[in-house]
């Protein structure tokens, strides 16, 4: 069984680490803004992000979303929360640029 949850953790990594490479590639702020979402970890949503980011974050945000390196909840006051997955959370916490 460890085997198995070993090789799911490396997978994800690998996927996780190609996806990162694209972003700095294509999208460096991107990348930026990868690492801002990681630091916070419930999440914001759109009208936070144009606060906080500017109007440029929808570029951003879309480049996230197309290496499905963020995902949207409904809140219960019915507006998108942009996330990251805690795994990626943790590891955008982790490789922040000091």
């Amino acid at each position: 069984m460890n085997f198995i949850k070993d090789s799911t953790v490396a997978s994800l990594r690998l996927s996780l680490e190609a996806s990162i490479k694209i972003l700095e590639k294509e999208d460096k702020e991107g990348l930026s803004f990868f690492f801002f979402i990681g630091m916070l970890p419930g999440g914001v949503t759109e009208e936070e992000l144009l606060e906080l980011w500017g109007d440029c974050y929808k570029k951003h945000l879309e480049n996230l979303q197309n290496l499905s390196l963020i995902s949207c909840k409904d809140d219960s006051d019915e507006k998108k929360r942009y996330i990251l997955p805690p795994f990626m959370n943790n590891y955008a916490e982790a490789k922040i640029p000091q």
